[in-house]
């Protein structure tokens, strides 16, 4: 199963799985707008209980809240199942915010940045995932390897 918050990522992600002789047994886009009506934890949820789905992947974005740690937590409580993550942005320049793919903010308009809350890093996303022993993709192209380790153990 395939969860993401990248517009255009799922596609790429989706490709790369179908290349490699994985399939999907479901692909999820929740968007990456601040407001959304989903949410990683339900499709864990929902992916977890799936009997088509073997191994989850989660692919999200630097900025945004931190969804992505309460998933960690969720995974790390509730799900029985491999979880493969990608950080998409994680070699972005620090001078920048990625609010989504079409839209860079740069944190030297203090007028803009007073108007945003707190922003979580793709080193913070890495490191929790990391410390939920949940394995970190670096590039796109590593997700379909890492799927085939977690299917073979």
């Amino acid at each position: 199963g395939l969860i993401t918050r990248g517009s255009y990522l799922i596609y790429e992600v989706a490709l790369g799985l179908t290349q490699a002789n994985l399939g999907q047994s479901i692909a999820i886009n929740l968007g990456s707008e601040a407001i959304v009506g989903s949410s990683f934890s339900h499709w864990l949820e929902v992916l977890e209980k799936d009997k088509a789905t073997n191994v989850i992947v989660l692919v999200d974005q630097t900025g945004g809240g931190y969804e992505d740690v309460a998933a960690a937590a969720y995974i790390a409580q509730e799900i029985h199942k491999p979880v493969i993550s990608y950080i998409a942005g994680r070699y972005t320049p620090e001078t920048q915010l990625i609010c989504n793919p079409s839209a860079r903010l740069y944190t030297h308009l203090p007028e803009a940045m007073s108007n945003m809350t707190k922003m979580s890093t793709a080193q913070e996303k890495v490191a929790v995932f990391k410390q939920g022993r949940i394995p970190v993709a670096e590039r796109p192209s590593q997700i379909p390897i890492l799927v085939q380790k977690a299917l073979d153990h």
